[in-house]
């Protein structure tokens, strides 16, 4: 029935509907600005850390507010990285895409 309603008849969600539970935001401007004068290389080093887990980057994500927090998040995204999160020790990896698929 689900399927049916939602799929097949083209049901399009108001996105002020409960159900939708995405998260909106905004880019950060001071992170962008920041990315933008450091250049990709500098802004990885400068937000990730090494990681206990042998051959694995963490984000460094202390003292980051919400919007930085995904805004870094989408930056990474952009430039091929993915991020990964451990929720039981709350820590988030940094992985390139190319190498998930070797």
């Amino acid at each position: 029935m689900f399927l049916e309603t939602f799929l097949n008849d083209d049901f399009v969600f108001d996105e002020k509907s409960p159900l939708i539970l995405e998260q909106k935001f905004k880019l950060d401007s001071k992170i962008e600005k920041e990315y933008c004068d450091l250049g990709f290389n500098k802004f990885l080093k400068k937000y990730s850390k090494s990681s206990k887990r042998k051959n694995e980057i963490e984000l460094n994500k202390s003292n980051l507010k919400t919007d930085e927090y995904f805004t870094i998040k989408y930056l990474f995204y952009l430039n091929k990285y993915d991020v990964s999160s451990d929720c039981l020790i709350g820590i988030d990896y940094l992985r390139k895409r190319e190498d998930s698929f070797k």
